[in-house]
This record gives C-alpha cells, structure tokens and sequence, in this order.
C-alpha cells in the first residue's frame, strides 16, 4: 500500500464534512466508527453544523476522505443514533484504539496504539502506529505494526504473533 493513501484517522477528526449535492456543511467529523472484524471505517460521526447532536454518516455513503474535507453524497444519508443502531453495525469508536496495549502471543507488551492508519479510499485499516519506550524514558520511539492475520484486535488489547512482533521490533522507528 502507498504511503500517500494512507491517513492517520486523527487526521480526519475536525474536517468539515460537506454535502455533494447541496455544497451545504454537514458538520464536522467528531470521530470515525471501526469495524474491527472487518478491519475497516463503517461510519464517520458527525458533530456540529446544523445538527445539533452526534449523528452517523456509513461510510458507503462517503463520496470521498480527503485531505481537507470529508465529502457526503449527500446530507440525506447521515443517520441520528437510533437509525444507526437499526443498520445494526457492530463497530467501535476510533478513539477507543488510543492507548490500547499491544502484547505478543507469549505476552510482552510492545507498547501502545497512538493511532490508526486507514486507506484513505477504502476505510480499510492498513496499520497501527504504536509507540513504546526506546532507550530511556525521557525517548520515546513508534513505529507502524501493519494490519495482518498475524495482528488480532480485541477490546483491551492487540494480540500480535511472536513472528510478527520480531518483524516490528526490527523495524526503523518511525520517527
């Protein structure tokens, strides 16, 4: 996957979310909603704008991610919550990923998720910046864990297989 298609979801969070057919603002993303199970955004929440509570736009409805604005095909196809519950998708906030722990299959902690990095045209999840302590702990290094079969995402932790976590703990920090 290219680098250049690839966009840490904090990224998103704040963009004006913009109607295609109306050229009105929505809102702004509040947040996004991860599938975890399928390893992909499901919804962009939306906050602000003329909506004056939290509402969902499916991500099938996204025209487009981009670097400056969420564009909606159309403000008709966010969803308040109730609406949402009834598509009935089983997906977790993104935020709820940072500071999650990452722990190899024989139990040593890598360190934790910062943030997570989607395709910008698909959703799909493609990696996890994670940092962890390097040398001291005034240094901190982070380096990007790929989504694989070999990485599982739970509720409290990311479970990594041992080959894995060798291949990330002799990768290049980051930065």
């Amino acid at each position: 996957m290219t680098e250049e298609l690839m966009r840490r979801i904090s990224e998103y969070v704040g963009k004006p979310i913009v109607s295609a057919d109306t050229g009105e603002k929505v809102g702004t993303v509040a947040d996004v909603l991860v599938d975890a199970d399928a390893g992909r955004i499901v919804g962009v929440i939306v906050g602000g704008g003329l909506l004056t509570s939290e509402h969902v736009l499916p991500y099938a409805d996204v025209q487009v991610m981009g670097g400056d604005a969420v564009i909606a095909k159309s403000r008709e196809r966010v969803v308040g919550a109730r609406g949402w519950r009834e598509i009935g998708s089983d997906a977790a906030r993104a935020k709820t990923y940072k500071n999650k722990r990452v722990i190899t299959t024989g139990g040593r902690e890598l360190g934790e998720v910062r943030d997570v990095y989607v395709h910008q045209q698909t959703g799909a999840v493609e990696a996890y910046e994670v940092v962890g302590p390097a040398f001291t702990s005034l240094i901190e290094r982070w380096t990007i864990l790929p989504q694989s079969g070999d990485v599982t995402v739970g509720p409290d932790a990311l479970i990594v297989t041992e080959d894995a976590a060798r291949e990330f703990e002799h990768a290049v920090p980051a930065k």
